[in-house]
């Protein structure tokens, strides 16, 4: 997010069923969510209108790194982009280039994942970021972000900043059941209150496979679910094209720019 720094100084196969579950036992461990190296990450996203009505649906790659970018306190690059399966070779390829490269902040006490905020996603800048922190005492944590007019949209006319008042709760454990079996989860749920109204967002985050689920509703009532399909850190061409291989191996994996 473009004005991260100017606000804070730190910061697989469709999910088919979660079971409730009080169990602390399992502390979070950011730094082996794999978001902090050469990662791959595969979500379906879903997109439903305020009266649940479906709208849309993509298929959204999160490319990771551990190449540290230069004033972004220590943040390391991310891209979210487009992806779609091609008919004819059956591999997922570069639909959209997204937003362009932003950051992750990945270490041993926080956690901070700018979520995609392009085209239909552009609401996405005015939902509760994922943002975590290991527990506190009472379990909740804040954030004051400012936004600006070169954000503004028909629902958030913003004129020139106003604050976003949010709020972060863990709530609950879970096992989310998948493909590749049960994994605990700790749910997070997040308000935002602004002059605008307020927005939600919850959070699944498992420690080896990071956010599993993960849902946003702003103001207009739409909500954007996430589904984590599957995450891999060696993407091969028996799933990928070429073009996108080439794109996240010398941008992400090597760390040269490449564009196209």
């Amino acid at each position: 997010m473009k004005n991260l720094n100017h606000h804070i100084a730190l910061v697989l196969c469709a999910i088919l069923s979660c079971n409730p579950q009080k169990d602390n036992s399992k502390a979070l461990l950011f730094k082996d969510m794999g978001y902090s190296r050469p990662n791959l990450f595969l979500y379906e996203v879903t997109q439903t209108d305020s009266n649940n009505v479906f709208v849309h649906k993509d298929t959204l790659a999160l490319f990771s790194s551990g190449i540290v970018l230069e004033n972004m306190d220590g943040q390391t690059k991310m891209q979210w982009l487009a992806v779609s399966m091609d008919d004819s070779t059956k591999k997922y390829a570069i639909e959209n280039f997204g937003s362009g490269v932003t950051g992750i902040k990945s270490n041993d006490s926080v956690l901070f994942i700018h979520p995609p905020r392009y085209d239909r996603y552009q609401i996405l800048e005015f939902c509760p970021h994922p943002l975590f922190y290991l527990k506190t005492d009472s379990g909740t944590w804040n954030w004051d972000l400012g936004i600006g007019a070169g954000y503004a949209l028909p629902d958030y006319p913003v004129r020139d900043v106003d604050t976003f008042r949010i709020r972060y709760s863990f709530t609950d454990t879970a096992t989310m059941k998948l493909a590749q079996g049960a994994l605990f989860c700790h749910k997070v749920n997040a308000i935002s209150r602004s002059p605008y109204g307020t927005g939600y967002a919850s959070y699944y985050l498992n420690n080896q496979y990071g956010l599993v689920k993960f849902t946003f509703q702003p103001v207009n009532r739409s909500t954007y679910e996430f589904r984590l399909m599957f995450s891999t850190s060696q993407p091969d061409s028996t799933r990928f094209s070429h073009r996108l291989l080439y794109y996240y191996n010398n941008n992400f994996k090597r760390g040269n720019e490449t564009r196209f």
